[in-house]
């Protein structure tokens, strides 16, 4: 079984021995940014299947369509959208297809990071521990109490309360910029080290000891983002550092009286120039 001999009729009677595709699988990084390169890979099955080629959508930054790595940088017009990227792995014998959808950001650690403070789990030290909403930009209101209306969600016992994070770039958020000639392909570019901020909101109960509620849920969103391979296996990213807690503080709006944490996250990133490939010699 797995090979097929296939006779060509119209073809003047060639044999082929091309083991068929059953299927493929495209894996790799769910969130790009603009102009960070993006690159998927290609697994088909079985792997012994012969002679395959690859078709994928879209304008690969390398040379090849044909090849069982991708990769695509994304321009402006595309921020804040998705976009599938579709793959058909074929051979003389058989052909299977597969999608892949990525959210485009103005970072692509933006929207790791949402997908990651998004995650959370319920803690298994108290009931009413678990996270609201979440978003991963800056919100605004005109009235400062309406700001938490935004963070309006209910516990574990239906009580009203106020509870979520919102994502956003440090005040100053380039920590560090160099010029690097990217490892294989020599392609020149920028390094940068971007900050971000992830501010939570949590209501203020004294009776509810609610400050150990709030930092029991900031510790474990701090744990997440130190966990997370998306950030720190040094695949889509060139480092991660670990998050840290800045600040843990009372912060009133209108005459509400909430706990405020202020998370912030480093994130080393490449981002690509454009034009050819260049080396430190160009």
């Amino acid at each position: 079984m797995g090979l097929i001999n296939y006779f060509d009729n119209f073809g003047g009677g060639a044999y082929t021995s091309d083991v068929p595709i059953t299927g493929v699988a495209i894996s790799g990084p769910s969130n790009a940014g603009i102009n960070e390169p993006l690159s998927l890979s290609a697994t088909i099955a079985p792997t012994t299947a012969t002679n395959v080629t690859y078709a994928w959508e879209g304008s690969p930054l390398n040379d090849g369509e044909a090849d069982v790595i991708y990769e695509r940088v994304f321009g402006n017009e595309l921020a804040f959208d998705s976009q599938i990227i579709s793959l058909t792995a074929s051979n003389p014998v058989s052909s299977a297809s597969d999608t892949h959808t990525v959210a485009v950001w103005d970072y692509a650690a933006r929207g790791v990071i949402y997908d990651i403070i998004n995650g959370l789990s319920s803690l298994s030290n108290t009931e009413k521990a678990y996270t609201g909403p979440v978003y991963a930009y800056k919100r605004w209101t005109a009235l400062r109490p309406d700001f938490l209306t935004l963070f309006k969600t209910t516990d574990a016992a239906s009580e009203d309360t106020i509870r979520g994070f919102e994502i956003t770039l440090h005040n100053g958020n380039i920590a560090d910029e160099q010029i690097i000639f990217r490892e294989g392909d020599g392609r020149g570019g920028i390094q940068q080290t971007i900050l971000f901020n992830i501010y939570g909101y949590f209501t203020w109960n004294d009776s509810d000891k609610s400050e150990i509620i709030a930092s029991s849920i900031v510790n474990q969103a701090i744990y997440a983002l130190d966990r997370d391979d998306r950030l720190h296996d040094g695949q889509q990213f060139i480092s991660a550092a670990n998050a840290q807690l800045i600040a843990f503080e009372p912060w009133l709006f209108g005459s509400t009286l909430v706990h405020r944490a202020t998370i912030q996250q480093a994130v080393t990133t490449y981002f690509y120039n454009g034009g050819t490939p260049l080396t430190p010699d160009s």
